[in-house]
């Protein structure tokens, strides 16, 4: 995935982001082996996104593939607020000796209730502290890696 975003930023393109279903990939299985994620996106640079502004994304159901129709709409759309970036595990985090304590200590603070929407939320709770966790250990990475590479660009 890391190849990918620096393949994104090599060529200068965006994600458009999407509205609609919340994934574009279903593998039709039942109960726990269920598997939805968001693999597919739209992607732009700047020129394109000056010629289509209002452009956004839509993930359309179907019932003919396991991957869903991504559908671009280019214009007449009005302006929407952005969905935020998906919190993701980072492979970094695990460079620091504290993470096995952290994980637990933050999942025991949030444990579910027991309901499928209790687990959801508790999930989104420890992700919030391990973004804060990684602040506060690792700092701002993304800031960063865009200072370092303006100081590249520059040498």
């Amino acid at each position: 995935m890391g190849v990918f975003r620096d393949c994104l930023e090599t060529c200068e393109l965006r994600d458009l982001g999407f509205s609609s279903l919340p994934y574009t990939y279903n593998n039709g299985q039942d109960g726990n082996r269920n598997v939805q994620v968001l693999l597919d996106r739209a992607c732009v640079d700047e020129a394109l996104r000056d010629l289509f502004p209002a452009a956004r994304v839509v993930h359309l159901a179907t019932f003919c593939s396991d991957h869903s129709p991504l559908l671009v709409n280019l214009e007449g759309v009005q302006e929407q607020r952005r969905r935020p970036s998906a919190s993701r595990y980072e492979i970094m985090w695990e460079r620091d000796f504290k993470l096995p304590t952290v994980i637990p200590e933050a999942w025991a603070k949030h444990r579910p209730a027991g309901n499928l929407g209790s687990v959801a939320l508790s999930l989104k709770e420890v992700m919030k502290d391990l973004r804060q966790w990684s602040k506060a250990t690792f700092g701002n990475v993304v800031k960063e890696i865009e200072s370092l590479r303006g100081k590249l660009a520059d040498l």
